[in-house]
């Protein structure tokens, strides 16, 4: 979705109110995503506040189980069409013209959690059998150690 924001840039237009649903084609994200917001009129740039509202859709990294979760993510950008310095954080638009579905896109991706996880406390799966342990409880011994800390386990018995 291509915004035309020369109005912005030129003053003329104080302020753009945004409410709109944008289809992603990303996986983890189920579109489509609300984007709702303002882009406010600045000298020399728009600023743009918005909120994004999206579900995230995957399989678990620790349960392997499918989830959709709720997702929101708030976005405060100020936009330029000339980079005054390079140190600051701004988004250059060429031809007063922005990619809104490019921006909610990488906005998004770059926020996800490194783990996607069905639920903040999921117990994983259980090495030995494979049970779910957030549904079951498993019948392996526990008691396994870690073949790393064997000679510490050792080394504690001895004294």
């Amino acid at each position: 979705m291509l915004l035309d924001l020369k109005g912005l840039f030129s003053a003329s237009l104080p302020k753009i109110a945004l409410d709109c649903l944008i289809d992603l084609d990303e996986n983890p994200i189920k579109s489509p995503v609300r984007v709702s917001g303002e882009f406010v009129s600045r000298p020399a740039s728009v600023f743009l506040s918005c909120a994004l509202d999206y579900v995230l859709a995957a399989n678990c990294d620790r349960c392997a189980e499918y989830f959709e979760n709720p997702g929101r993510l708030l976005i405060e950008q100020t936009i330029v069409t000339e980079p005054a310095n390079e140190d600051a954080d701004f988004i250059v638009c060429e031809n007063q013209e922005l990619d809104l579905t490019e921006l909610v896109r990488s906005e998004i991706i770059l926020n996800l959690p490194p783990k996607l996880l069905c639920r903040e406390d999921c117990k994983g799966v259980c090495p030995g059998c494979g049970a779910n342990l957030n549904r079951e409880e498993c019948a392996c011994a526990r008691s396994e150690t870690d073949p790393r800390l064997e000679k510490l386990r050792l080394l504690l018995k001895k004294e």
